[in-house]
């Protein structure tokens, strides 16, 4: 018979035990008895915006309403890599959690139906798009997380979409024709903008300003808060607010990471989520009214077209967008927002 060596299986023992100490988080990780849990949060927004603001104060109430069990730590303006690439490492748990566009799902083929979040002049206003995004949609915007390994959380805001140019003030689709404006690479912007009649032109948005002021292309579309904070206006005279595509950010987890997290944790997170997604929704409402008031006082003419002239112009995009999600969900989806305006009217 082998008699082992009493002093092996006591380092064994001790070994096992400060591995199960680190992962349990070292000296002073564990609260009550349970292990810290350190997350990391990315997203593209700069600090000065209204997401990463109300992300902040959300992970702030999380550590202290789980009393130091959940430390999540925030990588803004895409600090970690490019939206695109970010998504992917949240898909396959590399992140553990982003405040990310629907543009950056729809091209895995099983979640290509939450590009319906970006069908043009689909919402009349944002108490529309909230009300059918957040109750109505909401399912089955958590059904194409799903199927990508993420869960979706809440919906924060990025808005309404407008169009800058240097030519000449819009007020109707037949003012957008023959424009070539700037898009990013998403097929139902460049679809939209083209059945408007203009020249869509993919551009990467550091490169914006200077294909601005170059005259390389006369319009981009973007949020007015991009507007203001890029500086268009220096180069841009013309806005208008034609919010043809409302864009939303949506708060998600790795599914595997989110799975992992005790019930309580959860929770707490879900509601905390709602509260940070609300806060960021209602500063940037009020900042864009602010900011037009000052696009305005820089010498900026802006316009208010109507909304009813571009819907028929927009069907080409439409039915490029229904060939890609199916006809059975485009009617669903269509049943969304119609009971949603139905619901925003009340």
């Amino acid at each position: 018979m082998t008699v082992r060596p009493i002093k092996p299986i006591i380092h064994t023992l001790a070994c096992g035990a400060v591995a199960l100490a680190f992962f349990l988080g070292g000296p002073g990780g564990l609260t009550e008895g349970r292990a810290e849990v350190k997350l990391r949060l990315t997203h593209s927004a700069p600090i000065s915006h209204p997401n990463h603001i109300a992300a902040e104060k959300m992970v702030q109430r999380i550590k202290e309403r789980t009393k130091g069990e959940v430390v999540i730590t925030i990588f803004p303006n895409n600090a970690l890599g490019s939206s695109f690439e970010t998504t992917d490492q949240v898909r396959r748990g590399v992140i553990d959690l982003t405040i990310v566009g629907s543009d950056n799902l729809d091209r895995y083929p099983e979640a290509k139906a939450i590009a319906l979040v970006l069908a043009p002049f689909q919402f009349d206003d944002l108490a529309h798009a909230h009300t059918t995004l957040d109750t109505l949609a909401f399912d089955f915007l958590r059904k194409q997380f799903a199927a990508v390994n993420m869960t979706l959380i809440s919906n924060y805001e990025w808005g309404f979409r407008s169009i800058s140019n240097s030519a000449r003030a819009i007020n109707g689709p037949e003012d957008v024709k023959g424009l070539k404006i700037r898009i990013p690479p998403v097929a139902v912007n460049k679809n939209t903008m083209e059945a408007l009649g203009a020249i869509a032109t993919p551009i990467a948005f550091a490169e914006l300003y200077m294909a601005l002021s170059t005259k390389t292309v006369d319009a981009q579309e973007n949020p007015v808060s991009t507007i203001w904070a890029s500086k268009f206006y220096e180069v841009q005279k013309y806005v208008a607010l034609t919010r043809h595509i409302y864009t939303m950010m949506m708060f998600a987890a790795n599914t595997n990471v989110w799975n992992r997290l005790t019930p309580e944790q959860r929770q707490i997170i879900t509601e905390e989520g709602l509260k940070a997604a609300a806060e960021a929704r209602k500063t940037a409402a009020d900042e864009e009214d602010a900011l037009i008031g000052k696009l305005k006082e820089a010498g900026v003419t802006v316009t208010t077209p109507d909304p009813a002239k571009f819907r028929a112009a927009v069907e080409p995009a439409n039915a490029e967008l229904r060939k890609v999600v199916g006809d059975a969900d485009w009617r669903l989806w269509q049943g969304f927002v119609e009971e949603g305006r139905k619901r925003s009217k009340k």
